[in-house]
């Protein structure tokens, strides 16, 4: 099988949420026998890329860079899309038997070079929600007003898009669930809950002595409102519990 799998960001070295998640899909592609090409967009061309851990399971790796300037931030589609725009111009040579691309990288599938049998995209988060949760969160006007744009830009762009695809892959769960029981009124593709994918034996339980010191490690950025808020009511809520209960 020939697979096309477009990445958002470098999927290592897998430092981040959205870059394991990358990996582990890469990873278990190859396990399958898939033949992949590897389409990754960076923010810069100095990114940090872990070449041989991709060479273990990609065939070709090609590194496109990102339209980050304000052009694409006032542009009609999202920007996330509209940064992204080499995707849909890039020549793709080879014919595949399927496309995986998240929702940020999906504008190559307006590419007229692209030629594939089966389209799927790998959906990480409700982008037009996430943009909404940013703007409630960001006391700028500034940012709150490109968040709102953004929001708006996504929504559509994803009713058009779920048209055009055979199958979304969602991470979680409860965003699975949720879009189950939407009524679109439209062509609507096969929704799969497919979560993160991670070699057994990566994930180890925690020794006595870290639960001792009740230290819990987080992986995100700290950049982000939404992330920060999510931290800041895991310390409230949940931490407390988690430690008194590891502990008896």
């Amino acid at each position: 099988m020939k697979c096309l799998f477009v990445c958002h960001d470098p999927p290592a070295p897998a430092n981040n949420g959205g870059a394991i998640d990358m990996l582990g899909m890469l990873e278990s592609l190859a396990r399958l026998g898939a033949d992949v090409h590897l389409l990754i967009t960076a923010k810069d061309p100095f990114a940090p890329v872990d070449v041989e851990r991709l060479a273990r399971s990609a065939r070709r790796t090609d590194v496109l860079l990102r339209n980050t300037g304000l052009f694409s931030a006032l542009s009609i589609r999202p920007y996330q899309i509209e940064s992204r725009r080499a995707l849909a111009r890039v020549a793709l040579s080879d014919r595949y038997d399927v496309v995986i691309a998240s929702d940020h990288c999906s504008g190559v599938l307006t590419n007229p070079s692209l030629k594939t049998r089966y389209r799927i995209i790998r959906r990480n988060n409700d982008e037009s929600l996430y943009a909404r949760r940013m703007m409630s969160c960001d006391r700028s006007l500034l940012r709150r007003a490109f968040y709102l744009k953004e929001s708006i830009l996504f929504r559509r762009w994803v009713a058009q898009l779920d048209r055009s695809v055979d199958q979304v892959w969602y991470v979680s769960e409860a965003e699975w669930k949720a879009d189950e029981q939407r009524d679109t009124g439209s062509r609507r593709p096969k929704r799969l809950l497919v979560p993160i994918a991670t070699q057994v034996g990566q994930m180890r339980p925690p020794s006595a002595a870290a639960i001792a010191a009740g230290r819990v490690l987080y992986f995100g950025s700290l950049t982000i409102p939404v992330n920060r808020e999510g931290v800041d009511w895991f310390v409230e809520n949940v931490h407390p519990r988690l430690v008194r209960s590891l502990k008896r």
